[in-house]
């Protein structure tokens, strides 16, 4: 979970430095709060397939540049409780990459594609008898989505997020597939 915090931190500095960048009109981008819901494999998350998942996009681009640079960050979770006992899984992800943000004329609409790296973190946690056995690993993979934001105002928007990643872990003995859809609404900044 540590190298997932240093990427975080990563992730706000280059957004840091993306709005300072923004400020010298050279620049354009977008950033999002998303909330959705991440499908898994039924056979390897029995119980947990469905999670529901938080995050943050975030692409920008110089105005020459035909694509822009993708940093999506994505956090999923579900618990599930047996009396006493109680399960838990969780998994959080950052998919970096490219985007291609297109223009409709005439429209408020901006659909893209995208696609590249992702970095999954995936923790498997049971509580039985008062006794907690946790089990986590992180796994590099790929990642591809397509989406829309819709202008509200030259400045804001809302979204629509689908994406698909991929990446196996090692739990248990076990390996699990940490990927899986994630559908998200989302809504944001653009500059």
């Amino acid at each position: 979970m540590k190298s997932m915090t240093t990427q975080a931190a990563a992730v706000a500095a280059t957004l840091l430095l993306s709005l300072t960048a923004a400020q010298a009109g050279d620049w354009s981008g977008n950033v999002s709060g998303m909330l959705g819901q991440k499908s898994l494999d039924d056979k390897d998350w029995p119980d947990a397939d469905k999670q529901s998942s938080i995050g943050m996009l975030l692409d920008f681009k110089r105005t020459d540049w035909p694509v822009s640079i993708a940093i999506d960050l994505m956090g999923t979770g579900d618990e599930n409780k047996h009396g006493a006992d109680k399960d838990e899984a969780y998994t959080a992800e950052m998919n970096i990459g490219l985007r291609k943000i297109f223009t409709v004329d005439g429209t408020s609409l901006r659909p893209y594609v995208g696609g590249g790296f992702a970095s999954i973190y995936a923790e498997s946690k049971s509580t039985s008898g008062g006794t907690t056995t946790t089990y986590d690993d992180t796994a590099s993979g790929g990642w591809v989505g397509a989406g829309a934001y819709y202008d509200l105002t030259p400045k804001f928007h809302l979204g629509l997020d689908a994406r698909y990643s991929s990446a196996e872990v090692r739990l248990n003995g076990e390996d699990r597939e940490a990927g899986g859809t994630n559908l998200a609404v989302s809504a944001g900044y653009h500059w």
